[in-house]
């Protein structure tokens, strides 16, 4: 294109990259990206040198590790994505199929994180992988806490069908959206795959906007729907919402070991409320010490305007000053 800058011409040739394209060729890539095939050629021998690119010994190309290193770096879905994993490997034990974390990208949600089985049900998405946002369990949930006008944006379509269960119907589509705010969770039998159920809920941060699409793709059976209360039970636990609010409690760390072979106290919250035996806390005593004022009862809760979140052990509550510090205990 006359007039075209050259970062334009960058662009292009990196979106020639699709989910299923991880390698190409100059042709392919110049046709892709509407450049003549000497000035892909070009531009894509200039990305290689500076290891934005990657060529084969075959000479196809493909994104580089340069890349993937500066995009980890600055991506707030990385943040987003380290806080939840914790969570979602819970949930994936007790699921055992797809536990995914997907976020809003214009009309689409991208998956910024799955894990699977072995032997799990098909599953269409994959790790930085898009969907329409009407398709998916987890895009409905992000849409239905999305910008009026992005809403009306989708509603006026078109909306495309993947199976014959794909809500396609403006009018449909806008009371599932208002169903999904009024329960809390998306519930899709069969509208990516006939047979695979997409169940998601919302995370939000700690001022109760919607960050992030917590759900889990399972078998579409009389089943499916028993593992509303364990994503329920992940997304309340999920430190999107209750991490800024806890308190620092005036004590001493432990030991970073104890921490990651322990579990943190979110995590305990969330194991009590799936019916797992809870993970010990590390600032608490060994099991069988009744006698320390400081080991109670850790109760599942939500953290709201009128009750403070629990502290980040979890085993005070209901919060009463002061903390148990080092010196006193």
């Amino acid at each position: 294109m006359a007039g075209e800058s050259v970062l334009s011409r960058v662009v292009r040739i990196f979106e020639a990259f699709g989910p299923d394209d991880q390698a190409l060729g100059v042709t392919q890539i110049a046709r892709r990206a509407g450049l003549h095939v000497a000035t892909a050629s070009r531009l894509v021998d200039e990305l290689v040198r500076h290891g934005w690119l990657r060529r084969d010994p075959d000479r196809r190309v493909r994104i580089g590790v340069r890349m993937w290193e500066l995009a980890s770096r600055a991506s707030p879905a990385l943040t987003l994505r380290e806080a939840a994993m914790p969570y979602m490997e819970d949930l994936h034990a007790v699921v055992g199929h797809h536990t995914q974390l997907g976020v809003l990208e214009g009309r689409e949600v991208l998956f910024i994180e799955r894990l699977s089985s072995p032997e799990a049900v098909v599953n269409l998405t994959r790790i930085a992988g898009r969907l329409p946002a009407h398709v998916s369990s987890s895009g409905l949930v992000l849409l239905a806490h999305a910008p009026r006008d992005l809403q009306e944006s989708v509603l006026a379509g078109p909306l495309a069908a993947y199976t014959p269960h794909t809500v396609t119907d403006p009018g449909r589509l806008r009371a599932v959206l208002a169903d999904v705010r009024r329960s809390g969770v998306a519930f899709c039998r069969g509208h990516v795959d006939e047979r695979a159920a997409g169940i998601a809920v919302p995370l939000r941060d700690a001022d109760g906007a919607v960050v992030a699409a917590l759900s889990v793709v399972v078998p579409n059976d009389d089943n499916a729907r028993m593992q509303i209360p364990a994503l329920k039970a992940a997304a309340r636990a999920s430190p999107a919402r209750c991490a800024p609010a806890c308190p620092a409690p005036d004590r001493d760390p432990p030991p970073a070991s104890l921490i990651q072979r322990e579990g943190s106290g979110d995590a305990r919250h969330m194991r009590i409320m799936l019916g797992l035996p809870p993970v010990p806390c590390p600032w608490c005593p060994a099991p069988g010490d009744e006698e320390d004022p400081w080991r109670q009862t850790c109760p599942p809760t939500r953290a709201s305007a009128s009750r403070p979140a629990p502290p980040r052990c979890g085993c005070a509550w209901p919060p009463r000053p002061p903390w148990p510090t080092a010196s006193s205990r």
